[in-house]
């Protein structure tokens, strides 16, 4: 089946909610609680069929998955929709790669319960018979930001993976570290882990100061299976003290148009050492992210 149906059914699912950023959101915790629920379940099954404990946690952790307590399973819970909530409130224990990833305060005052029953239907009628992974997770994600693009004066455009792989290739990175100041949904992170897979040890650094992007780069980067350093919350790298930036040996980047944060800096930021030349003119940013 193709995998657009999918999120044309969530699509309908949530049709009344009008925010882009809040339906993107939404998206993006159901899609993930879908993969980490089904990346239990083949584990699951995978350790009763060598004879392990499949309640045992020490048994996910050797495989490299991430156990889900029998309360918070809402696929076979008594009351899914309570269920579920719960899991989103503790997705970052369960994996703390994630911590801060899922809204759960935003589906509590956004989503029905009819809603939350119709996606865990959604869920019931593609599970058993198709295997969503990360990958594929990343992909209707990142159609989901094409089909739904940001709005306001502020530009930010989402990187296509062709795109982001000819920078990547273009950088030709051999190992090390990789940081983008201003890394969107981290396509660019990713690409170029891409690139450099296989070769030596390699970490991803970022910074992102939108809330729902960093939220996005965070989740696709995992997705994708290259965790990335992008800080306990969302900043603004343009600001952030020198010592708070990292050493990187290659910097890659898409800046956004018409950064309005620049135009409201303190004047404190003049002293800052990376402006020892002169400061980028106040009504655009462009030459300040260069």
């Amino acid at each position: 089946m193709d995998l657009a149906i999918l999120i044309k059914q969530c699509r309908a699912v949530l049709s009344d909610i009008s925010d882009k950023e809040q339906k993107r959101a939404l998206w993006a915790d159901f899609l993930l609680a879908w993969y980490l629920l089904q990346n239990f379940r083949q584990t699951c099954a995978a350790i009763r069929a060598d004879g392990g404990s499949p309640e045992s946690p020490q048994e996910y952790a050797l495989r490299q998955t991430s156990f889900i307590p029998r309360s918070l399973r809402w696929d076979e819970a008594d009351h899914p929709a309570e269920a579920l909530l719960n899991f989103l409130f503790r997705i970052g224990e369960l994996v703390p790669e994630l911590q801060g990833i899922a809204q759960p305060g935003l589906w509590a005052r956004q989503v029905t319960n009819q809603q939350l029953q119709d996606l865990i239907q959604i869920y019931g009628n593609w599970s058993p018979t198709y295997t969503l992974t990360g990958d594929d997770c990343a992909k209707l994600l990142e159609w989901i930001l094409l089909e739904t693009p940001s709005e306001g004066r502020e530009q930010r455009f989402f990187a296509p993976r062709q795109v982001a792989r000819l920078l990547a290739d273009m950088i030709q990175p051999k190992a090390g570290t990789v940081y983008d100041p201003c890394c969107g949904t981290g396509g660019l992170l990713a690409a170029m882990a891409e690139r450099m897979k296989g070769q030596q040890a390699f970490c991803l650094c970022g910074h992102e100061y939108s809330e729902q992007m960093w939220r996005m780069s965070k989740l696709l980067c995992y997705l994708r299976g290259f965790p990335a350093d992008l800080g306990s919350e969302p900043a603004y790298a343009l600001t952030l003290p020198p010592q708070d930036l990292p050493k990187a040996d290659y910097i890659i980047a898409n800046p956004p148009y018409n950064d309005e944060r620049w135009r409201r800096i303190k004047e404190s930021v003049y002293t800052d050492p990376r402006w020892r030349y002169g400061t980028s003119v106040k009504f655009g940013a462009d030459m300040a992210w260069l």
